[in-house]
């Protein structure tokens, strides 16, 4: 008997020693081929059957692999499935290619979380760099126009540096913020920073269209959010460094249609020409020689031909732009490290306007354990640019320059007497170019943003997030105004304006506006049965801040030194400070039965100092369902004429702080600590108040 146990103790023994001479182990680690960015949560299988293992946060895995078996499976939402030929090799290096145009595909819902494109209840849009970067755009903006549907973008100003507003729910306050919220790299930024990002710096742009995007980022995003995703390193390991050089020229897109038959003259009763007027309602052009404006104090005075002139064409220069680009990148097994800088330079349509920018940016991504990873992005723009402050008023003279007037002959208004204010022709409107040169604004702004992220994951069912961004902005602006004194003579005659002298003016201003958001983010996913749930918690802190200097003056005492302390008025000062805060509770709940039917739930209460002590608090839910007939019946799979169907339905309920500005301070904000009354100091008496 003891004979017979010992053989079979013998036989088992030898059987678990074959058994383990015929597998072995297969590390491995699965990327994303488009960004080089670590996959989680991908499907490794033995192919053939359903035995396998997912990747960790790092993309990493581990699998014992049978000696009867030739190849690994690799699936993950939203990419191609990947077969590798284990053979000899321990280590398997997987790269997956991204479906193209795939409603599988993973998209970035906010706040740093994902879903499938197709479970996604609220309206949102992804665009990718490369429709971006399709004309290679001065700012990201000019590249987003016309590629979303419901995005309006408004130009707030104009010249070399314009200011943009983004819509995309439309104005639903008459008084308040309707423009989108911006997120970049998962940080708030000022809407002012599209004007100033590196267009090659950017991986995509998801537009949140739905009001849903106020569960992730507060009640900011209630009009829809633009999330922004930069590079980050190289998407396979190694060292790449990138150099780029364009060159754009622009020039006055169009311009209003005007009658080219008529020359200078009144309404009257009968077309009589008159040389000094700005009106069009003279003789008709006939070639001949006419003169123009008023004779000059010495008794010289200038004619041309009657005949049509393109001068208002004309006055509009050529814009020219040119930006240069160096980028660096690497990617090792653990980490990933990215740095960019640009330089723009720009001349604007409007003469004597010009414009220059430079930014730098530092990011990366490090696997510090197979557990925890660290992120982090540090973006510095500066720019500067010199323009004319009375664009609006340059443009309404030149619209009223009769046809005949060869305009350009006007741009040397020091030199030449007649395109000097006092020899001008026109009676009622100042040489453009004049106006131009000696109305100035000269602005320095500077932007910093930044964040560090820590990601944890202790489990492959949860992972934890820890975020801090920061924002701010500096704004140093100088408003000039040159001192013009007209002639005695100038003063007789027959104008609207040349009898007042123009006493110059100086400005001075300088502005900041910080952001600090703190975000802890913990999420956790579980399947039971045929549902899958991921839940969602979310608190976070924002803190805005907002301090201002401004200070003027009229009546400069030497002309061209444009000085506060350069005039016998006394300057106009004031000095507001704001402050706010906000904390914010948020949770999210999806579920997803047998991949074809999505259920989102979300909550999330505020509580912010600009709304009165006693009611801080408000709450705002939302939810969606959405429904793919295409994935729920096999007879729907095999209609040529239907690639893929969905119905979509959702509720929200959106609480939003507006309150009748365009700021985030509301009512409630600290009061100007420095402010002057009109009129003051008068009589020994400051007229200030604090």
């Amino acid at each position: 008997m003891k004979q017979k146990l010992l053989s079979v103790f013998v036989l088992c023994m030898l059987l678990i020693g074959a058994s383990y001479a015929q597998t072995k182990q297969i590390r491995g680690k699965v990327t994303s081929a488009t960004t080089g960015e670590p996959i989680a949560g991908a499907s490794v299988l033995i192919q053939g059957t359903n035995q396998g293992t997912q990747t960790d946060a790092n993309g990493d895995f581990s699998i014992t692999f049978p000696s009867t078996s030739t190849h690994l499976e690799i699936r993950y939402i939203g990419y191609l499935t990947q077969t590798f030929a284990v053979g000899s090799r321990n280590f398997a290096e997987i790269r997956l290619s991204v479906v193209e145009n795939s409603l599988e595909e993973v998209v970035v819902t906010g706040a740093g979380l994902t879903a499938q494109r197709k479970a996604i209840g609220n309206a949102q849009t992804t665009v990718k760099s490369d429709d971006i970067l399709q004309a290679k755009p001065m700012n990201v903006v000019t590249g987003l126009t016309g590629k979303v549907p419901g995005l309006v973008v408004q130009g707030v100003s104009s010249g070399v540096n314009p200011n943009y507003r983004v819509v995309l729910r439309g104005m639903r306050s008459l008084t308040g913020n309707n423009e989108a919220l911006i997120v970049v790299d998962n940080v708030i930024a000022p809407s002012s920073i599209l004007g100033n990002l590196n267009p090659d710096d950017i991986v995509d742009i998801t537009v949140l269209n739905g009001s849903g995007a106020a569960a992730l980022y507060g009640s900011a995003a209630s009009n829809g959010a633009l999330i922004i995703t930069t590079k980050k390193g190289k998407s396979s390991e190694g060292f790449e460094i990138n150099l780029e050089n364009s060159s754009i020229f622009e020039e006055v897109s169009f311009l209003p249609q005007v009658q080219t038959l008529f020359g200078s003259g009144s309404a009257a009763d009968f077309p009589v020409y008159v040389p000094y007027e700005n009106q069009q309602y003279g003789p008709a052009f006939d070639g001949s020689i006419v003169e123009i404006g008023s004779p000059l104090e010495d008794g010289s005075i200038q004619t041309v031909p009657y005949v049509y002139s393109s001068g208002k064409d004309d006055f509009w220069e050529l814009g020219y732009n040119n930006q240069t680009s160096l980028s660096l990148s690497s990617r090792s097994e653990k980490s990933s490290f990215h740095l960019a800088g640009q330089y723009l330079q720009a001349t604007g349509t409007v003469p004597f306007d010009k414009y220059n920018r430079a930014t730098a940016r530092v990011s990366g991504v490090n696997n510090i354990t197979d557990k925890l990873t660290s992120t982090y992005s540090a973006y510095v723009a500066q720019n500067n640019y010199d323009i004319t402050s009375e664009a609006d008023l340059v443009y309404e003279y030149v619209l009223n320059t009769p046809g005949q007037i060869p305009l350009t002959d006007y741009e040397d208004f020091i030199n030449n007497p007649f395109a000097t204010p006092d020899g001008y022709f026109n009676m009622y409107y100042n040489n453009p170019y004049f106006v131009a040169a000696n109305n100035r604004n000269l602005t320095k702004n500077n932007y910093l943003l930044g964040n560090i992220e820590l990601k944890y994951n202790p489990t492959n069912w949860l992972d934890v997030l820890g975020r801090i961004g920061y924002t701010s902005s500096y704004q140093n602006r100088k408003l000039t105004s040159g001192v013009y004194l007209y002639s005695d003579y100038s003063k007789t005659l027959p104008s609207s304006y040349k009898d007042e002298d123009l006493l110059g003016s100086v400005e001075d201003e300088f502005s900041y506006n910080t952001k600090l958001v703190t975000d802890f983010i913990a999420h956790a996913t579980h399947t039971n049965y045929e549902i899958k749930f991921d839940y969602t918690a979310i608190g976070q802190y924002i803190q805005n801040q907002y301090s201002m200097v401004n200070a003027a003056v009229e009546g400069l005492a030497v002309p061209d030194l444009y000085n506060l302390d350069n005039s016998l008025n006394n300057a106009e000062v004031e000095g507001p400070r704001y402050l706010a805060r906000t904390i914010g509770l948020a949770g999210k709940i999806d579920l997803a039965y047998k991949n074809f039917l999505f259920l989102s739930l979300t909550g999330r209460n505020d509580w912010t100092s600009i709304l009165d002590p006693g009611n801080r608090s408000y709450f705002y839910p939302s939810a969606s369902l959405s429904f793919v007939p295409t994935d729920a019946f096999a007879a729907l799979k095999n209609v040529n004429a239907l690639d893929f169907l969905k119905l979509r339905t959702g509720w929200s309920r959106v609480g939003q702080v507006n309150l009748g500005n365009a700021t985030d301070f509301g009512a409630y904000y600290l009061e100007p600590t420095f402010s002057q009354g009109s009129g003051y100091p008068y009589d020994g008496i400051g007229g200030h108040s604090w």
